[in-house]
C-alpha cells in the first residue's frame, strides 16, 4: 500500500490493533473474573448489596487519576477499541495503552493491598 504525505512526513497506513491484556488477565487470575468479582457495575438483580471485591474494585478505580481513568472506562466498561479512545481523548492509540497499563497496575496493586490487609 502506498504510503501517504502528509506535510515533509510520510505516514503509513494503521491498522487496528488491540492491546495487550496480559495484566488484566494477570488481575482476573489473582482475584478471580471482574465480571463476578471485580466489576462494581455487575450486581445480581436479587441482591443489589455490592460484594468486598466489588468495593474494593469500585475504590481502585476511583482512585485512578485523569486520563488513566478515562481510558479504563472507556475500554474496560465502555468496549470501545484502542483506536475509538484514542480518537475520543485526541491522543495516539500507543498513548491510549500507556494509560491503560498504568490504569491495570494500579488497580492490580490497589487489589492486591486490600487482599493482603484482609479487606477482601
Amino acid at each position: 500500500m502506498p504510503r501517504k504525505k502528509r506535510g515533509l512526513v510520510e505516514t503509513q497506513p494503521l491498522k487496528e490493533i488491540r492491546g495487550d491484556s496480559k495484566s488484566y488477565e494477570q488481575y482476573t487470575n489473582f482475584v478471580g473474573s471482574e465480571e463476578a468479582l471485580g466489576n462494581p457495575d455487575c450486581l445480581s438483580e436479587q441482591d443489589n448489596t455490592p460484594s468486598s471485591p466489588q468495593l474494593v474494585m469500585g475504590e481502585a478505580i476511583e482512585h485512578l487519576q485523569g486520563r488513566q481513568r478515562e481510558v479504563y472506562i472507556l475500554i474496560m466498561r465502555e468496549d470501545k477499541s484502542m483506536a475509538e479512545a484514542a480518537e475520543i481523548l485526541d491522543v495516539s492509540k500507543s498513548t491510549v495503552q500507556t494509560y491503560l497499563d498504568r490504569a491495570i497496575a494500579f488497580i492490580t496493586n490497589y487489589c492486591r493491598a486490600a487482599i493482603s490487609n484482609g479487606r477482601v
